[in-house]
């Protein structure tokens, strides 16, 4: 089993990765505040048949945020910086909440690099969010960009929280160009609206649609198995 880690130069930043085993390419990508390490619970489930490529996006984890805006158009920019590093011509991209985000990104910015994706609760739109969360999110940037300008210490928090902000902004148009199977998962107690799911698959040609009743944003980490079962049949219904 190949076991390797480094680092990867793009657009003045140092992204991390890491990959796990021998087999077809997975890149798996991170939710917003979280990092690769978010993933360990879900590894042993895609080995030994795949070879798992783990990035922490720019901003978290061992990556750099660099100084330009974070976006998830971006993020998918570090990603394939990556996967030309490592030599992968193209992969199945899995991602959660904002690393959902940036694999539709990968699917609309570099049709030919991504076999398939599986999104889970992400989002093609800020306003996709429910009020009460997207509100909260909002207020949370005003206070960390705040104190910022105080010339507080906070880290990235300024950028993080109005990453969720501002982006994606993925159009129906753009996203009625992938061409790439899809799979979206998520619950029907996320912090993404079900109306705005239901909207994304509509848009995606073929998408395959999965809503978990009572599930909530995280339940990928707390309700695996489930999950899992899901990914197998369309990774399985699609050959790869």
């Amino acid at each position: 089993m190949k076991d390797n880690r480094g680092q990867v130069w793009n657009r003045g930043a140092s992204i991390h990765y890491e990959t796990v085993g021998d087999g077809a390419p997975l890149v798996m990508l991170h939710g917003n505040g979280g990092d690769k390490e978010d993933f360990s619970g879900l590894i042993d489930y895609f080995l030994p048949r795949y070879q798992i490529v783990l990035v922490d996006s720019r901003g978290h984890g061992r990556s750099d945020t660099g100084s330009l805006k974070l976006t998830t158009g971006l993020m998918a920019e570090d990603v394939l910086a990556v996967m030309d590093h490592l030599g992968v011509a193209e992969a199945i991209i899995l991602g959660f909440s904002d690393g959902a985000n940036i694999a539709l990104e990968l699917a609309v910015q570099a049709p030919e690099r991504v076999q398939a994706v599986i999104a889970v609760s992400g989002n093609t739109d800020p306003k996709g969010m429910r009020a009460l969360p997207y509100l909260f999110i909002k207020l949370q940037y005003r206070f960390w960009s705040f104190l910022e300008k105080l010339g507080l210490p906070v880290g990235n928090r300024p950028q993080r929280y109005g990453l969720m902000c501002w982006s994606p902004r993925l159009s129906g148009e753009e996203l009625r160009r992938i061409d790439s199977p899809v799979l979206l998962l998520a619950g029907t107690r996320d912090l993404i609206r079900t109306g705005h799911t239901r909207q994304m698959a509509e848009w995606i040609p073929g998408a395959s649609l999965v809503l978990f009743k009572g599930a909530h944003h995280r339940s990928l980490f707390k309700e695996t198995d489930s999950y899992i079962r899901q990914i197998r049949g369309f990774l399985k219904e699609y050959d790869l």
